[in-house]
């Protein structure tokens, strides 16, 4: 289970720097593609996804793939909500909150609604993962 939660850390880490450096891009002065994460978020990555999947996969994947796409972002938000909220006490803010709160989509500076499209993109990558990884 160690080495899930390395792996899930590192995928985790980074499909964020790509997703942000493709919603980045078209305000780059540059066409470098750079994308940037914080290592804050490691834990989260690691831990969360396979602690979700490991304990609820029998319910989770017993819905529909409609129905995981719209439980995935809002299972997401309220660990991110929560997750970023610590880091905030921790920190002072969290890591993201600067760009976060440039989205009038974002809720008190912790998540941001608007990324409902790459939660769920991210999900299903870490649910494929699980299933292969365990052989469901």
């Amino acid at each position: 289970m160690i080495f899930e939660a390395f792996l899930f850390g590192i995928v985790g880490l980074g499909l964020e720097v790509m997703e942000i450096a493709i919603m980045d891009y078209p305000w780059a002065k540059d066409s470098k593609l750079m994308g940037y994460s914080s290592a804050w978020y490691f834990p989260f990555y690691a831990v969360v996804p396979l602690f979700l999947l490991h304990h609820f996969h029998g319910l989770l994947f017993s819905l529909p793939f409609y129905a995981r796409g719209i439980l995935y972002p809002v299972i997401f938000w309220i660990i991110e909500y929560s997750a970023m909220g610590l880091l905030r006490l921790l920190l002072g803010k969290s890591p993201s909150e600067d760009s976060y709160y440039q989205s009038r989509w974002n809720v008190h500076g912790l998540i941001r609604l608007d990324l409902a499209p790459v939660w769920i993109i991210f999900c299903f990558v870490f649910e494929w993962m699980f299933r292969n990884l365990r052989g469901i």
